[in-house]
């Protein structure tokens, strides 16, 4: 199951990774990651973004998300791509590929859409 995750999510970063960098709305001062920085920069962390979600990346690719207060978790496994991609294939089947900038100030997750979440903090799990 998890090698099958695991190219499901290298197929959802082919095709996806490049709209994710175009849709994602860089702004000037958004600094990028190579895929080794960003999964350096993520494996193992707790990211807590201001409106009290949680991203958890496994350093072996295992990840969860969960809303303060909330207990439904989304989980799946994650891979770093290219164009600072991060894509992640949920157990329910869908998967979507997000941008993780440094803007100068602290990491920002940018959504397909264009939305910017800061991160609060990131701290080792």
């Amino acid at each position: 199951m998890r090698v099958f995750l695991a190219g499901a999510i290298w197929a959802v970063m082919a095709a996806g990774s490049a709209l994710a960098q175009e849709a994602a709305g860089l702004r000037a001062g958004d600094t990028p990651f190579a895929p080794a920085e960003l999964t350096e920069l993520l494996s193992g962390q707790a990211v807590t973004f201001f409106d009290g979600g949680t991203a958890r990346f496994g350093a072996e690719g295992a990840y969860s998300y969960i809303y303060e207060g909330s207990d439904q978790v989304w989980a799946g496994t994650w891979a770093a791509g290219q164009d600072s991609a991060v894509c992640v294939a949920f157990e329910n089947g869908t998967s979507r590929c997000d941008t993780y900038v440094d803007d100068g100030k602290r990491l920002v997750l940018i959504t397909e859409a264009g939305d910017r979440f800061p991160a609060k903090s990131r701290e080792p799990f």
